[in-house]
């Protein structure tokens, strides 16, 4: 608990810090090189504030006028995971109702002495450990 009220009491001192030395700054006279890279930055900054208003318009009108009805149609279980190895599952429908899943990767080797990994998935009767 005292760390934590140190740590707010350090906040509080920097933001002072802080906006000491912001008034030190502002006082000083600007410099044509100075009004430059404030225009630069405002533009930046504006362009980029644009650029995302229109963006998120042209989002919304996508959303407006292609509005799913349903979750997307995707085959089910699916055949291989984003590495390409391959599932193995007992029974889908035991899958479905099973309240926890033990998931193995195996690797196995084709007649070639090429090797695959697969994932087996089996039904467990309850957590590991």
């Amino acid at each position: 608990m005292r760390q934590t009220y140190l740590h707010i009491a350090l906040g509080i001192l920097l933001w002072i810090v802080f906006g000491y030395y912001w008034t030190i700054v502002v006082r000083q006279p600007l410099s044509p090189h100075t009004r430059v890279a404030l225009v630069a930055v405002g533009s930046i900054v504006g362009g980029t504030v644009i650029f995302l208003y229109l963006w998120v318009l042209h989002n919304m009108r996508i959303a407006r006028r292609k509005r799913r009805k349903s979750r997307p149609n995707t085959a089910f279980p699916p055949v291989a995971d984003f590495l390409g190895r391959t599932f193995i599952a007992t029974s889908d429908e035991e899958l479905r109702r099973a309240p926890y899943i033990e998931v193995h990767v195996v690797e196995t080797e084709d007649d070639t002495g090429l090797t695959a990994e697969h994932k087996i998935f089996r039904v467990a009767d309850q957590l590991p450990g």
